[in-house]
């Protein structure tokens, strides 16, 4: 941390919400293997996978998981950019790196808006399959 304070303060802000969505990609990483943990299980107990998420939902995450790894790799050159500052080796004016945060922000939150509305589709097909054992049992 004490190496921290030779950054300014918005390069000290830059620091934290990419050390933040970091964690949360990795995060996203776990949540997309439990998804398709969850459809090979839902699959085993007779749901067809067509049922569970369309084939433009799959091509989707597909695309959401190239996408996340994309963004990983500028957010770790963003990061070490960042600690380098602090080290007191200068590899990009303060001026790229707001223009790096500022994509940075717009693809994380596309990727998390996009994961959302996978994953709303998912448990939304889930709750429906539920609810039609729900009625054949009773």
């Amino acid at each position: 941390m004490k190496t921290l304070t030779k950054l300014s303060a918005k390069e000290l802000e830059y620091y934290i919400n990419v050390r933040r969505w970091k964690k949360e990609l990795d995060f996203l990483e776990v949540e997309v293997a439990f998804i398709k943990l969850l459809e090979d299980e839902m699959e085993r107990f007779g749901a067809r996978r067509d049922k569970l998420m369309n084939v433009s939902s799959f091509q989707k995450l597909a695309d959401l998981v190239v996408d996340k790894e994309q963004v990983l790799i500028l957010l770790t050159t963003q990061l070490s950019d960042l600690e380098k500052l602090t080290e007191g080796v200068h590899t990009r004016q303060s001026g790229q790196l707001a223009i790096n945060q500022a994509q940075l922000e717009y693809q994380f939150n596309d990727i998390v808006r996009q994961f959302r509305d996978i994953k709303g589709h998912f448990f939304k097909h889930i709750g429906q399959m539920i609810a039609g054992r729900r009625k054949l049992v009773h």
